[in-house]
């Protein structure tokens, strides 16, 4: 759905005039569901690691512990790390993190080697360490984009710019979300439409990507990198 299109649906609920444009537009009322609309934008990518959202960061190892910068050198729409899924491919073992800033400090001033290695986030530089991991390993993690609407020809955005613009989150979600916090801001009852909107959000977020099955007797599926104790590998025979 199109930026103008969501605009034009949640003021038809609203009882208000239907806008033809919205970026360009001079109505007052269009202007301010536009703010609201790149406002819930924002809420609604930072409450849920949405599939939509989700994207694989791939880069090369430097020979010092310093990576690069997150959102330069090696995921220009970084938003956030997805959890545990940091991993070094050549090695073929995770790069364990965030750490906190007292236990990278402690490893650092003992000298600690690895494997295994640990990560940290400092000044938008991503660390890997405490010793350097060596140049040439593929490095790999999921992050959550920033950019949760897009232009009509998919470029990721951290707003809407023009009428045509989709959002990359679910669309419903946003036109529930409209509407309460438009009557919110216009000191109208809108806790049923907020309450609405909340159980919309949870049933999707429920949905977006699949769950995991739960077995109450333990796993029940063995996966290899969740069976293979970190360390020094045995040797195979040949």
């Amino acid at each position: 759905m199109a930026l103008l299109d969501l605009i034009q649906d949640v003021s038809r609920q609203l009882g208000m005039s239907t806008p033809t444009v919205v970026m360009t537009s001079s109505d007052q009322r269009v202007l301010e569901l536009l703010v609201m609309a790149n406002s819930t934008g924002d809420e609604l990518s930072r409450r849920y690691e949405w599939q939509e959202l989700t994207f694989l960061a791939q880069f090369t190892s430097t020979s010092t512990i310093d990576q690069g910068y997150l959102t330069g050198s090696i995921a220009t729409d970084y938003g956030r790390f997805v959890d545990q899924t940091f991993w070094d491919r050549d090695l073929r073992q995770p790069i364990i993190g965030p750490v906190t800033a007292q236990e990278w400090q402690s490893d650092i001033s003992f000298a600690v080697v690895g494997p295994p290695y640990k990560f940290i986030i400092q000044a938008d530089v991503l660390k890997v360490g405490p010793t350097a991991v060596g140049a040439g390993h593929t490095m790999v993690f999921n992050y959550i984009t920033k950019n949760w609407c897009q232009s009509s020809s998919g470029t990721g955005q951290t707003a809407f710019a023009a009428d045509t613009d989709t959002t990359r989150i679910p669309q419903e979600l946003f036109k529930l979300s409209l509407i309460w916090r438009w009557k919110q801001a216009k000191g109208l009852a809108y806790a049923e439409d907020m309450e609405s909107a909340e159980e919309q959000i949870e049933r999707y977020t429920g949905q977006n990507a699949g769950r995991r099955v739960l077995f109450i007797g333990g796993q029940g599926i063995y996966y290899l990198a969740e069976n293979v104790p970190l360390g020094d590998w045995p040797q195979v025979p040949p």
